[in-house]
């Protein structure tokens, strides 16, 4: 993990909450039909306080659906609670360049309260009471590991054993089931993905996606409706593997040995569950009745919809602005702020009239519909015309 300037201080309470519950949810119910297995335990404290480390495996070879799911899911379950919900460590590369924002909304990550996963900023989360941390010790290698090597966890990182031992914290492991048909059928090619991460572009998927993009460029953002499924394991201690004892007592071959063990019941973990949850990744049937069931809210959810959405929730958010955090860290004052715009909000969500106010006010959002033009916006950066 590399170090990178501070951008946490973007995190707005307000604006994870409204696009949890105006967009995320809605996709999450009834596209993804996200289901959570064993997460109705409560967990044991851990020893110290310090925060849980949730891990994953990651994968799709597409956009970081699984992981904006999960998080969704997690703190619509909460009931918006911060103690309760967790915060995902993002790779830098998100936030490197506007491209890999959602349909280029500025400062999406940033303001939905990711952190940057270097090793400072672990290490300062570590110390903070409050929410949880989800990570993916994968890394980029997770979710762009391609077609043929699904559900294969590659090569992770010590870092989360490190900081187990160090803040006695429990390690929660979380088998993801159905993420690898989210772009089923595309590739990695290292040479072409060390090129695109010098344009900050973390992989290229190789397969029928990316021809996709070429005639309908907000699909570089596209998912197909594959079935998540999040399944939680039994808590790895990391510190009790060592005594107790100081990271500073434990020898690099131990840590490598505990992360070995880790790695393994992971895998062990995600082949259990694939073989439960598995064998049905889009669930046609189910998918159809659902859709059928709630035709009145296709336009909060059909992928179509998604880059109007996100703006359309944009523009919400700075028309009914809240206050921000003062201190980006203050986990109680971020659960203030969102206990002020539940109320406020009311049952306000995206309409098929505020989506086409949304057009009105930005038609240059229907460039990312027209083949040359939306590459354009996209290598950009930006929504031509945008204030």
């Amino acid at each position: 993990m590399e170090d990178m300037t501070n951008t946490t201080e973007q995190a707005n309470p307000s604006y994870a909450y409204r696009v949890t519950n105006r967009v995320l949810k809605h996709i999450n119910r009834y596209y993804f039909r996200s289901s959570f297995i064993n997460f109705d335990e409560p967990l044991e404290p851990t020893p110290t306080g310090a925060p849980r480390i949730y891990a994953s495996n990651h994968s799709g070879m597409a956009f970081p659906w699984d992981g904006i799911s999960f998080a969704t899911g997690m703190l619509e379950r909460s009931g918006y609670r911060v103690e309760e919900s967790i915060r995902p460590l993002a790779t830098p590369l998100l936030s490197k360049t506007p491209l890999m924002s959602p349909f280029l909304v500025p400062d999406f990550w940033q303001r939905l309260g990711a952190i940057p996963a270097t090793m400072n900023h672990f290490e300062e989360s570590m110390q903070q009471e409050g929410t949880n941390l989800l990570i993916y010790p994968e890394g980029i290698d997770g979710i762009g590991k391609g077609f043929d090597k699904r559900y294969q966890l590659q090569h992770i990182a010590t870092s989360l054993i490190r900081m187990s031992i160090k803040y006695k914290s429990d390690i929660v492991p979380v088998a993801t089931v159905g993420a690898e048909y989210i772009n089923p059928l595309s590739y990695s090619l290292n040479w072409l993905n060390r090129m695109s991460q010098k344009a900050g572009i973390p992989f290229i998927p190789v397969g029928p996606s990316l021809g996709l993009v070429l005639f309908q460029p907000w699909m570089l953002y596209f998912a197909l409706p594959a079935k998540l499924t999040f399944v939680r394991g039994t808590p790895f201690k990391a510190y009790e593997m060592v005594d107790g004892r100081d990271l500073e007592d434990v020898s690099e071959e131990e840590i490598l040995t505990i992360r070995d063990a880790l790695a393994e019941l992971l895998q062990e973990e995600i082949d259990e569950s694939v073989e439960a949850y598995g064998d049905k990744p889009f669930d046609l049937q189910g998918l159809l009745k659902i859709w059928k069931e709630n035709s009145n809210k296709w336009h909060l959810f059909m992928p179509f919809c998604w880059p109007i959405l996100f703006w359309e929730n944009d523009r919400f958010n700075e028309e009914h602005a809240m206050p921000t955090m003062e201190d980006p860290t203050d986990l109680y004052e971020a659960q203030e702020l969102i206990d002020q715009v539940i109320p406020a909000d009311g049952d306000n969500l995206p309409t098929l009239g505020s989506l086409a106010k949304t057009i009105k006010d930005l038609p240059g959002l229907l460039s990312l519909n027209i083949p040359g033009l939306g590459l354009l916006s996209l290598a950009r950066g930006e929504i031509p015309g945008l204030a």
